[in-house]
């Protein structure tokens, strides 16, 4: 379907409401002489229209400096030296080194020249240019600075090198060159103009050829679109060997007649004083730039008050929904977000891979116009861009002028593969004519992305073929949909979704797996130690708000970065194949680089914690000091409190819970180890550790409010919010309680139910007896009672503060020294609510505290709390609920080694909680 387009925009003009459901095309009445002219046109007819404006600056270097004039007259003096040293119409021509000024004058010069350009990547390994140019052909390469001398150490004498730097001393420039050398008469259309060299996600090189037509379309559907204008400002930061950084940061600015600003940016700090120093109006970046700066505007509202933090998601959601009526409240609602970028930006392009669309949402919202651009080197970039204003999150957009879209052989939800059509296309691979007609078949281009075309035209990727993971089921699952879905928690800064199978059992179907690599700063920030717990938490939180066949089932975390192109698309396969899976090993933890810290390894402190961590997680195949407490050795929480009130024991030491919070590796625990045993004796090894600790717990562990009586009006308050619970369980929740009987009159004892929503604890409560509940306390999150009506709840509901999480030491003191006063204790032992109703992994925690105290646990079960309330909704359902006490679970054999008696009566308390349920969930006779 063609959609004729007058000139002038593209978008806004021409409504897209009646486009077929799986193909969309736009044409321009182009001149057809126009798409057959040279490249270097376009920097002719600049310095012919605008000769003394600024063109190419740079904040680096100041002697590079160039209007349009200059720039030409350079360049074609250079390639004045080029023609007299040989090089011919078609010639390769390579250029290997950093952006620059000079580095855009070689390219054009080699236009100039009639030769074909082949741009490398800075950072490619000397050793490993003399395979790329042999496969391009190029007998000659620009390079600069140190890569002088490494290029003629790698290069044998058949590849000519000239320097940059030099540019005005050497025999080939303009001042002591054959100035009177003609330059040839150009070729345009299909000849070719540059050889692009990209690795792709699998890590195949391939040299794209892109002719002068491929480029000059590009160029000119571009300026139908008009988004950039004479007069603009540009910033020349992302790295120019890329089609992105060429196009954009000068090429598309000579078509425009726009100024460039080269800069030397090694952050996002840097980028943003240029763009305030400089005024630029167009920023052309990369997704990580855009998900760098969102996250440091995130935290800076993260750390302002709550009500601070409300007005702001306030003011962002009503500044969207203006946004729809074309009216953009946010540079006055934001000042200090539009100031950070510079007065005079107004437009944020976005290309090369993936926008976040938790990124793309927040700064529509506060008034930036950003624009997604979807394409390929193949496709010279751009082939499709959204609209300004349009809200529509993660959509890349309708075509450019002259490209057509096709959705091959789409499913059910319109998804297939994208094929493009159109000027742009690349004629193919230099050299491989089995991979082009891979690439290219018939008319149209096959991506390998995946997506589908809506209403309107506009475009949705939604992952690459080549990714689509097919499960036993037969469903299809796309991870870029999933990894944007977990990757909004909070403490996942990157997340790739691979398929793996078990090794061991009878499932070996393909599973999701994520590879997950955590945001450490965030949790350092946040004292959280249980990394794996947190984050085990927030994807369980998350696969809620997917179907089953979406959900991630297992999960690893990695430590390190993920290994991403240049473009920063994530290498899918080299993670798969470092990925551990369900089955693997921990990551084993980088060699020792301190000797220091290998030698404090080998001290008496390093042996003794050796050997307390093996009686703890086995035998560990290698541990060095680098080695993490949680990722390398496995330690979950109470492991890791075990270790450190044993190794309290053993070097008569004392740790505190604000500094075991700050412990990552097993060096931070050796220097805190070796700081706290100076001048102390070693303590003994007699009773076991969590019995010293408890035997240890006192008054002291708790509230005052626990141990004195309470205020009459708190008791007035308690009796008011039960009796309203009893009102609300009997008829909102039509709770039903079996076997009190089986609760003891008075305490001390453990209430252990199962845990499936924030309902179990109040209808518990409830449920209790009243001399019973008058003794029961529980434990809470110290984090949701830092206000003061929180601490008047805690005194209501008989609830006493700690955090688990961070500091588990103080919450089994207080659940000790309450129990010693002959309370009675509530303790949920799977540490959190269930994500789908069924019971969890049971913690030790209160098999420790039964153990060690002697006292009987009453297991509970629960049943239909997860339907009323489950994790995610913001509001109970009524429903039909039961509560079942059942049977003391008599105290652990104290005789036992200590561990061995946790084990078994979690195991105990585990297998009680099942029967419960079955017992509930029986039909009834």
């Amino acid at each position: 379907m063609a959609l004729p387009l007058a000139n002038g925009p593209a978008r806004g003009s021409v409504r897209l409401e009646r486009v077929a459901a799986h193909e969309v095309a736009r044409t321009y009445l182009a001149d057809e002489a126009e798409l057959s002219k040279p490249l270097a046109h376009v920097f002719d007819a600049a310095a012919a229209a605008v000769p003394d404006d600024p063109f190419v600056i740079s904040s680096v270097r100041p002697e590079e400096a160039y209007t349009f004039r200059q720039f030409a007259d350079e360049a074609q003096a250079i390639a004045r030296g080029l023609i007299a040293r040989g090089v011919e119409p078609g010639d390769r021509v390579a250029l290997w080194c950093p952006n620059r000024p000079r580095w855009c004058v070689a390219y054009a010069a080699v236009l100039y020249a009639g030769g074909v350009i082949v741009p490398l990547d800075a950072e490619l390994a000397p050793q490993h240019l003399g395979a790329v140019l042999a496969d391009a052909g190029a007998e000659l390469i620009f390079v600069a600075g140190a890569g002088f001398e490494a290029a003629r150490s790698a290069l044998d004498e058949s590849v000519a090198v000239l320097c940059l730097d030099e540019v005005g001393d050497a025999p080939w420039s303009s001042h002591s060159g054959p100035r009177d050398t003609a330059l040839p008469v150009l070729r345009g259309g299909e000849t070719p103009a540059a050889v692009l060299y990209t690795s792709g996600t699998t890590g195949t090189p391939k040299g794209v050829v892109l002719t002068h037509r491929n480029l000059l379309a590009e160029i000119r559907g571009l300026q139908v679109a008009a988004y950039i204008c004479s007069g603009d400002v540009l910033l020349m930061m992302l790295p120019l060997h890329h089609l992105l950084a060429q196009l954009g940061s000068f090429v598309l600015a000579a078509a425009f007649q726009a100024k460039v600003i080269d800069v030397e940016a090694r952050d996002g700090n840097d980028i943003l004083a240029a763009m305030r120093e400089h005024g630029v109006t167009v920023l052309l970046a990369v997704p990580l730039l855009l998900h760098l700066i969102h996250d440091r505007m995130g935290r800076k509202i993260a750390a302002q008050p709550r009500i601070a933090r409300a007005v702001a998601a306030a003011l962002m959601r009503s500044n969207g929904a203006l946004r729809r009526l074309r009216i953009n409240a946010g540079p006055l609602l934001f000042k200090e977000a539009h100031r950070a970028f510079g007065p005079a930006l107004r437009l944020i392009v976005s290309g090369g891979s993936a926008l976040d669309p938790r990124a793309e949402r927040d700064l529509y919202r506060l008034g930036f116009t950003v624009l997604q651009a979807y394409g390929l080197t193949e496709t010279c970039g751009a082939a499709t861009v959204t609209e300004p204003g349009d809200a529509s999150v993660g959509s890349v957009g309708y075509p450019v002028a002259g490209v057509g879209v096709r959705i091959d052989d789409p499913d059910d939800e319109g998804i297939g593969e994208v094929l493009l059509q159109g000027a742009i296309v690349s004629p193919g691979y230099y050299g491989m004519p089995d991979a082009t007609a891979e690439l290219i078949r018939g008319d149209w281009l096959y991506t390998g992305d995946l997506g589908r075309l809506d209403r309107r035209g506009r475009l949705w990727i939604t992952g690459r073929s080549k990714d689509v993971i097919v499960l036993g089921s037969g469903k299809n699952v796309y991870p870029v949909e999933v990894e944007n879905h977990y990757g909004t928690a909070a403490h996942v800064k990157e997340i790739c979704v691979i398929s793996h199978q078990r090794e061991h059992g009878p499932d070996r179907t393909e599973k999701l797996h994520a590879v997950v690599v955590p945001d450490w700063d965030k949790l350092s920030e946040s004292g959280i130690t249980s990394v794996r717990v947190q984050i085990h938490y927030e994807l369980e939180n998350l696969s809620l708000e997917l179907p089953a066949w979406q959900r991630v089932l297992t999960f690893e975390l990695r430590r390190e970065p993920l290994p991403r192109t240049p473009t920063r698309k994530v290498r899918r396969f080299q993670v798969a194949s470092e990925a551990r899976g369900p089955d693997g090993d921990a990551e084993e933890a980088p060699p020792d680089d301190d000797p220091q810290a290998a030698a404090r390894l080998e001290s008496p402190i390093g042996a003794a914690l050796r050997g307390l961590i093996e009686d703890r997680v086995g035998q560990v195949k290698v541990l060095r000091a680098a080695s993490s407490l949680e990722l390398d050795l496995g330690l979950d929480s109470l492991n890791r409190m075990e270790l450190l009130l044993a190794l309290e024991q053993r070097l008569g030491v004392s740790i505190a819970d604000e500094e075991a919070e700050r412990l990552t590796t097993v060096n931070d625990l050796l220097l805190l180890l070796e700081e706290k045993s100076a001048g102390t004796s070693a303590g003994s090894a007699g009773a076991s550790s969590w019995q010293l600790l408890i035997e240890d717990a006192d008054d002291t562990d708790l509230p005052e409010w626990v141990i004195r009586d309470q205020p009459w009006f708190i008791r007035l308050a308690a009796a008011l919010m039960i009796g309203l619970l009893n009102v609300l369980t009997r008829s909102y929740f039509r709770v039903r309680v079996d076997g009190r009987e089986h609760l003891p009159e008075r305490g001390p004892f453990l209430i252990c139910p199962n845990h499936e929503s924030f309902l179990d604890a109040p209808v518990l409560m409830a449920a209790l007896p009243g001399l019973v509940r008058e003794q029961t306390f529980a434990l809470g999150e110290a984090d949701h009672m830092s206000k003061w009506w929180g601490r008047i709840l805690c005194q209501v509901f008989r609830v006493v503060p700690t955090n688990a999480n961070r500091a588990l030491r103080t919450s089994m003191r207080a659940a000790a020294a309450a129990l010693k006063r002959g309370k009675i204790l509530i303790v949920f032992p799977e540490g959190s609510r269930s994500p789908d109703g069924t019971l969890k992994e049971l913690k030790q925690g209160s098999a420790i505290l039964a153990c060690e105290l002697g006292l009987p646990i009453i297991p509970v079960g629960i049943e239909g709390a997860f339907e009323s309330w489950p994790r995610g909704k913001m509001w109970p359902r009524p429903g039909a609920m039961r509560v079942r006490f059942g049977p003391a679970l008599p105290p652990g054999d104290q005789a036992a080694d200590a561990s061995v008696a946790y084990q078994a009566v979690t195991a105990d308390l585990e297998g009680r909680l099942r029967q419960l349920d079955a017992e509930i969930t029986a039909p009834r006779p």
